[in-house]
């Protein structure tokens, strides 16, 4: 059997809050899954408590594919444990064309009535200078 690449070691606080993460009504599915993967793949907990186990195992036992699990013990020695959790900041996003004002201001002009000779609004005719 291939050894592991990262070896999630918790501690009993962290242990005692993903515990706590992965019953909550709070937190989301994902959030709660990425609990119990720490939680099965804990190296300081045997296996008959529950922690140890082969990456297919988890998998199995919590319905996701063993590339998850790893990714999450990844992340889990990349972020921290209980940072790694949560979502991560998306660094490619787009910024925005227009602010909400500019925003309410295209979407009132669209509900309105559009200029004589024409049926409806079109992109030429919300783009020219009023």
């Amino acid at each position: 059997m291939p050894r592991k690449l990262n070896v999630v070691q918790l501690s009993a606080d962290e242990r005692a809050s993903l515990q706590k993460v992965s019953r909550s009504n709070r937190a989301s599915i994902r959030e709660k899954t990425r609990a119990r993967v720490l939680l099965l793949s804990d190296h300081h907990c045997p296996r008959e408590q529950g922690g140890s186990r082969p990456d297919s195992e988890i998998a199995d036992e919590l319905g996701c594919t063993p590339l998850t699990v790893s990714n999450i013990r990844k992340r889990a020695g990349q972020r921290g444990v209980l940072e790694s959790l949560k979502r991560g900041q998306q660094t490619n996003r787009k910024a925005r064309k227009l602010d909400g004002r500019q925003e309410a201001q295209l979407v009132a002009l669209t509900c309105s009535t559009p200029p004589e000779g024409h049926s409806r609004w079109s992109l030429v005719l919300l783009h020219e200078p009023a």
